[in-house]
């Protein structure tokens, strides 16, 4: 019995068992088709069977176990810069509107020499696009 990993699904080698990369390549695929083996099924420890040619072996290979490659800082440092990102999104957004030419012209009641007041399409660019999406 070996004992190899922990594979990662875009993983080009397998930890603990030294073979070429194509045939690695074809073990970490299978690897991971276990994972959907264990989800449809509700077996925690599928088993499946790998030829690889090109190392001139056939393997029998189990999943033990499933651990996320994340852990809690990692999830809450992830978090802290998504609202960073949507927090500037938004701030962008509302920079636009509220100092665009338009705006400020109208919230001071401006009115050029001739009269006219800008109207709502003049001089205005397009607003950057909202950051979770329409």
């Amino acid at each position: 019995v070996i004992v190899a990993g922990p594979i990662n699904a875009g993983a080009s080698q397998v930890p603990g068992y030294a073979i070429p990369e194509q045939a690695s390549a074809a073990l970490v695929k299978q690897a991971v088709e276990l994972l959907s083996d264990a989800a449809r099924t509700n077996n925690p420890h599928p088993v499946g069977l790998v030829e690889l040619p090109s190392a001139t072996r056939v393997l029998v290979d189990e999943l033990d176990q499933v651990r996320p490659l994340w852990s809690d800082e990692s999830i809450a440092v992830a978090k802290d810069t998504m609202a960073d990102n949507i927090h500037g999104q938004m701030a962008m957004t509302l920079w636009f509107s509220w100092f665009d030419y338009n705006s400020v012209a109208r919230r001071l009641d401006y009115k050029p020499e001739g009269g006219k007041s800008p109207g709502p399409e003049d001089n205005t660019p397009p607003p950057p696009p909202f950051p979770l999406g329409s």
